[in-house]
């Protein structure tokens, strides 16, 4: 029974050690950056135009409510159209594979 459970600790032990040594390695790989992306990239200005900021401070919130426009959608009318109108009348249609 020791033996068993020795066994499975080794066993554990050994399985978590492969595993996160293949993450980290798998991690170190994939997360370099290209020479080409390297030469792209330019570093962050720490001085902040703190006239920008304090104007983003002066905006006005804006509360929108949108349940208070439901009642101003209009129906639009159907404007003729190129074919000659809006609506299909199907016995029409039906008549017409019909007669040919």
């Amino acid at each position: 029974m020791l033996k068993n459970l020795i066994f499975l600790f080794g066993f554990s032990t050994f399985v978590t050690v492969v595993w996160i040594s293949t993450t980290i390695y798998h991690n170190s790989v994939t997360s370099q950056i290209s020479e080409a992306n390297k030469t792209k990239i330019e570093p962050i200005n720490p001085n902040f135009n703190i006239q920008s900021l304090e104007s983003l401070d002066a905006r006005q919130s804006i509360i929108v409510n949108l349940s208070d426009n439901l009642n101003i959608i209009e129906k639009v009318e159907d404007e003729p159209t190129a074919t000659g109108g809006g609506s299909i009348d199907i016995q029409q249609i039906n008549s017409q594979d019909i007669s040919q």
